[in-house]
């Protein structure tokens, strides 16, 4: 064959195998090859940094007010005449440097949110997940596996027991069991599931857990979107 006809394949490009572990031993089940365009992304701190300040500005309520000149209870009368007394002249009991005046340049309410390109968060998000893949803090688990036969939460306790982490995150492309909701509900923090399709999961709450457990479905889902749309 002619060196000009031999096809070179980008190594960056390839499948990258990853184990599909059972949720609840978390033992390997079998082998599962992922997308290296969501799981071995440029890993970009500006870009998650970024997105992680422009989604806790949304969070921000906005609701902070000090009170003007105007809204201070008192009296607009000069305090005492300007001259003749030896003291500093005065004017309303209102002012900013008076003891129960106004606040000067206080807060008022506002907006703190603010627009952030698709594209952007689309790369962040692919960013924080290649960096949890890279650095072993991400597993897959089979879709099944996730179901458990009681709500207890008790029984869930001893299943994520077997998992290295004090805090996890189990992310699904379908609703979540109502077993496993229920059980889960009195762990707080460090058991935690949210849902591709419902949730706005983005980069804040994949680098918030130590440990992100992605269902094989939402995986699927996380790669058909990225390969399919314009991020």
């Amino acid at each position: 064959m002619h060196p000009a006809m031999v096809v070179r394949r980008n190594p960056f490009l390839e499948p990258v195998p990853a184990w599909l572990r059972n949720f609840k031993t978390y033992e390997p089940m079998t082998i599962v090859k992922v997308s290296p365009t969501v799981f071995k992304a440029p890993v970009r701190v500006d870009i998650m940094h970024r997105v992680v300040n422009w989604y806790r500005a949304g969070l921000r309520a906005g609701t902070a007010s000090t009170k003007h000149r105007s809204d201070v209870r008192g009296t607009t009368r000069k305090m005492y005449q300007q001259k003749g007394t030896g003291r500093a002249r005065a004017g309303t009991r209102r002012a900013h440097q008076r003891r129960g005046g106004a606040r000067c340049f206080g807060p008022k309410p506002r907006k703190y949110s603010y627009e952030l390109p698709r594209k952007i968060v689309n790369f962040g998000l692919r960013s924080a997940l290649s960096t949890k893949f890279g650095q072993g803090q991400l597993s897959f688990v089979a879709d099944d596996s996730i179901l458990i036969d009681t709500h207890k939460t008790s029984s869930l306790s001893k299943i994520i027991a077997n998992i290295p982490a004090k805090k996890i995150l189990l992310i699904d492309s379908s609703p979540p069991q109502q077993n496993l909701k229920l059980a889960a509900r009195s762990l707080n923090d460090s058991f935690s599931i949210l849902n591709t399709r419902t949730d706005a999961i983005n980069v804040y709450h994949i680098l918030k857990y130590p440990c992100v457990l992605l269902t094989d479905r939402a995986r699927k889902y996380y790669e058909r979107y990225f390969n399919s749309s314009r991020y």
